[in-house]
């Protein structure tokens, strides 16, 4: 053994960037269900564009003639469609 594989090492022997990128996405995970954003539309002001739909990275958002429909469960909350959209018609609304 290197002096500095102890470093490089945990207990048994796994990487220690293994255990700290671990570390990161629970962290990361815990802060988005922490901090979790439900997007509103405000019907008024849709215009039932798809451009919302267009944008969002999850595909979680479905335009049936006039209604749209989002997948809350599957949300990264990215807003992507909050600024995507053209006319203001989502609004994102804490938990």
């Amino acid at each position: 053994m290197k002096p500095n594989d102890s470093l490089e090492r945990t207990h048994e022997c796994v990487p220690l960037k293994l255990v700290l990128l671990c570390a990161i996405m629970i962290i990361e995970e815990v802060v988005r269900m922490r901090f979790k954003v439900m997007i509103l539309l405000n019907e008024e002001l849709c215009c039932y564009c798809g451009s919302c739909v267009a944008v969002c990275p999850q595909n979680i958002i479905e335009l049936i003639d006039t209604y749209l429909k989002i997948d809350h469960q599957k949300c990264i909350n990215c807003t992507i469609c909050v600024k995507g959209c053209p006319m203001g018609a989502l609004i994102p609304k804490g938990k």
